[in-house]
């Protein structure tokens, strides 16, 4: 999806996300980046509506950066072992 319907999605839920948000949380590894299909143009993935959705939850909750940061880790490991696990790469 592109970045107006990342954000159209996430006003849905009532998630205050904006674009500049999420070129921040993509600098700074807590969402992935995007894959480009052209030099500006961007798609981006459910695993990015998530992700924003968990980032500004946590926000709402009164959380910092560091703490998102350390919870997005926390869950990335937990992922990454069970998928080990399971075989997937």
């Amino acid at each position: 999806m592109k970045m107006r319907q990342l954000k159209e999605r996430l006003a849905r839920q009532n998630a205050n996300v904006s674009e500049r948000m999420v070129k921040y949380y993509i600098e700074t590894g807590l969402i992935p980046p995007p894959d480009y299909t052209q030099v500006n143009q961007a798609e981006y993935s459910d695993i990015h509506y998530v992700r924003l959705l968990r980032i500004d939850a946590m926000k709402k909750a009164g959380m910092g950066f560091s703490g998102i940061r350390s919870q997005i880790e926390t869950l990335d490991g937990f992922i990454r072992q069970m998928a080990e696990k399971k075989g997937i790469t």
